[in-house]
């Protein structure tokens, strides 16, 4: 995605014009172990990610405690 967006295709072609995207990822904030699944919500970031959509949300003080962590990467 981040190539095509400089222009480029897949195999570094340039294109005619960028496409513009606006990435987004999923995340399981119930999922165990919460490091783990930190972990890659973070690389996900990284990669380019700008929204999350959770998976359904049943433990609401876990959710909490993954918004907290979320918010202080900011």
């Amino acid at each position: 995605v981040h190539n095509m967006q400089q222009g480029c295709d897949m195999a570094g072609k340039k294109l005619e014009s960028a496409p513009e995207f606006f990435p987004g990822a999923a995340v399981s904030p119930e999922s165990e172990p919460f490091e783990l699944m930190f972990q890659k919500y973070r690389k996900k970031i990284e990669a380019g990610a700008r929204f999350f959509q959770t998976q359904a949300v049943f433990d609401t003080s876990r959710f909490a405690k993954f918004m907290c962590e979320a918010n202080a990467l900011d």
